[in-house]
């Protein structure tokens, strides 16, 4: 079994599909796999890897493409700044979208961030008993949260790399 260190996967299973035909995911050791067309995702550094090229990928003017070589070279935000969970809540309250999604997501709440970068918000959202999904397509970036996420034991986010044209969750999995 896949070790983890944020939301566990098996219990969450039933959220995922499969971004290439939208088929029903298993855990295997080390890889998601679909159900229907066999294909197989693998999980690095405990993110699970399920970026499918949209339809696009293979024009040489994809801009999908383009966006996702720019982040992995050049992650951003990056967390020199926080260096605890304090840190990241009082930076996080400072800012009024941060500061009123922590006021009005309830805790309890299966939130996804997509787009998330380097998961400072998915962080920040999950340390009041919210499980949070934090997606990107960039897994320099995700590794980035992951790594904060692992070293302050915040074990309610779990970071995904996909692509939001090629969704590799269910319609209707999230509360917000």
């Amino acid at each position: 079994m896949v070790m983890t260190s944020g939301v566990d996967l098996a219990q969450h299973i039933d959220i995922f599909q499969c971004p290439k035909c939208r088929g029903d995911l298993r855990l295997d050791d080390e890889e998601l796999r679909c159900t229907e067309c066999n294909e197989g995702f693998l999980i690095d550094d405990d993110i699970p890897m399920l970026f499918w090229p949209d339809e696009a990928g293979e024009n040489e003017d994809d801009v999908v493409q383009t966006v996702k070589d720019f982040y992995e070279e050049t992650p951003f935000p990056d967390y020199n700044d926080f260096d605890s969970v304090g840190s990241l809540v009082q930076k996080a309250r400072q800012g009024i979208f941060a500061r009123m999604l922590d006021e009005q997501v309830p805790p309890g709440a299966r939130v996804i961030e997509c787009g998330c970068g380097t998961g400072q918000l998915s962080n920040f959202l999950s340390i009041t008993n919210r499980t949070v999904f934090g997606t990107d397509m960039c897994m320099n970036s995700l590794r980035l949260g992951q790594n904060f996420a692992r070293e302050h034991q915040l074990s309610r986010v779990r970071f995904v790399q996909h692509n939001l044209l090629r969704p590799a969750f269910k319609p209707e999995s999230f509360h917000l």
